[in-house]
């Protein structure tokens, strides 16, 4: 039995031995939350430093087919608090072929639902994102036969009565995935390929488009970030592939542009506290972009060269994925990408924007949604290195060299696009192929 499952497509928690400190019952959406920043409510104990990071399997929940026959890119598994069937704590994942979205009991791995609410393959590199309450899913296709890109559905009882938003003259506006929820009003925020952010509103019959940015910033992969206070209210941080960095507040107005040396496919990132921006930016050279939410360089320059790429002495690398930011504030953490596996986990000083380390993850890829970086309480860093299938959980002990603690690989063949999350009690949750070594509750 273990050796014909060796290849099943999991839905995968692993028991991390960690310490409860806040409210981590809700990821809520990509990287958390609207502002991106990839935080997770949880330090790892003292005892679990040097020792093995991914070594409890709790349970594996396998995609649909026969069985686990759906493939699993760059996604990650969003969770929430009471919201599922019977009031049961619910994460959900997407997959490939066959495709569709899937919930599970967090704690057991128990199936409840799964299905494609409509549409092709997009799904299933599209993280879902959970209303402000956690009453409804939010997802992104393509290729749908009723014309919608971004659809919904009730939490409790899965992608069986959807609803979306085709009735808009153009859905494409929508189409960009991992969909971004205001939790100020409720807003649903995505982008239009290579184009600019858009919102919806739901009214729970359907999603109709209630906002767009009044300029375009060729956004391709990148995810608008929301910053909301009471003394500015609203506002659109969107980057993108024309080298700029973008502010738009409530009214579709742009507030500011901040030019940048080379374009990017990251996604900025927003200190909740500060409001400010970071981002990597760059295709071949790398650098960090640093913002106030007024577009104000934080440091000499709004953009500070951190990789320099030269033709023949090393090879270039890219900026896709959305990093993220330490609890205190203090340090900001990005990984790139290169299609010879070069690519790097880096960790910049947030106060003057100096590079504080990096680590060769062998990260490999170029133009795909990738493996974004998340920290815990306490400085642990868990990323995937892509095209080359490996998991590392890398600790900052603030000096200038970081700790490997552990790596996990998935099965040959496969790849480690997605990303993490992680709750409070000490659930991490993954999509990847891996041997089949633990059972659920079905």
């Amino acid at each position: 039995m273990k050796n014909r499952m060796a290849a099943v497509y999991s839905l995968l928690w692993i028991a991390a031995g960690l310490v409860s400190v806040t409210w981590g019952d809700v990821w809520q959406m990509k990287q958390r939350d609207q502002y991106h920043t990839g935080r997770a409510d949880y330090a790892v104990p003292a005892a679990r430093m040097n020792s093995s990071f991914f070594d409890v399997f709790l349970w594996q929940a396998p995609t649909p087919g026969s069985p686990g026959e759906g493939g699993l890119g760059g996604s990650s598994m969003p969770f929430f608090a009471g919201v599922g069937p019977d009031n049961s704590d619910i994460v959900v994942g997407t997959y490939h072929w066959p495709k569709g979205v899937q919930g599970m009991d967090r704690h057991t791995g128990k199936t409840f639902w799964h299905g494609n609410p409509d549409g092709g393959e997009v799904i299933g590199k599209t993280t879902p994102a959970f209303s402000a309450d956690g009453s409804v899913i939010y997802v992104v296709n393509d290729w749908t036969g009723s014309g919608a890109r971004m659809m919904a559905f009730a939490t409790i009882g899965g992608p069986v009565n959807v609803w979306g938003n085709q009735g808009d003259p153009n859905p494409f506006h929508l189409e960009g995935p991992s969909p971004v929820v205001c939790n100020n009003d409720g807003r649903i925020f995505s982008f239009g390929w290579c184009d600019r952010p858009y919102a919806a509103w739901d009214s729970g019959m359907e999603l109709t488009e209630v906002w767009a940015a009044s300029t375009g910033n060729s956004m391709c992969i990148s995810n608008p970030s929301l910053w909301t206070n009471d003394q500015d209210g609203e506002v659109i941080i969107s980057a993108g592939r024309d080298s700029t960095i973008r502010a738009y507040d409530d009214f579709e107005n742009e507030i500011w542009v901040a030019n940048i040396p080379e374009g990017t496919d990251a996604t900025p990132t927003i200190d909740p506290v500060s409001g400010h921006i970071y981002m990597a930016a760059g295709f071949g050279d790398i650098y960090i972009v640093g913002l106030d939410i007024d577009g104000n360089p934080l440091w000499i320059d709004a953009a500070l060269q951190v990789y320099d790429y030269q033709e023949g002495i090393n090879s270039r690398q890219r900026a896709t994925a959305v990093g993220c930011l330490s609890h205190d504030g203090a340090a900001y953490y990005f990984q790139t990408v290169a299609e010879n596996g070069s690519g790097k986990l880096y960790a910049i000083n947030t106060s003057d924007g100096s590079l504080k380390w990096t680590y060769d993850t062998q990260s490999k890829g170029w133009e795909e949604m990738y493996s974004c970086p998340i920290v815990t309480f306490n400085g642990v860093v868990i990323v995937g290195n892509n095209e080359n299938g490996v998991y590392f959980a890398i600790e900052d002990q603030g000096q200038d060299n970081p700790v490997l603690l552990d790596t996990l690989t998935v099965t040959a063949g496969a790849n480690a696009r997605a990303s993490a999350t992680l709750s409070a009690d000490g659930l991490l949750y993954l999509p990847l192929r891996t041997n089949w070594v633990a059972g659920n509750d079905n």
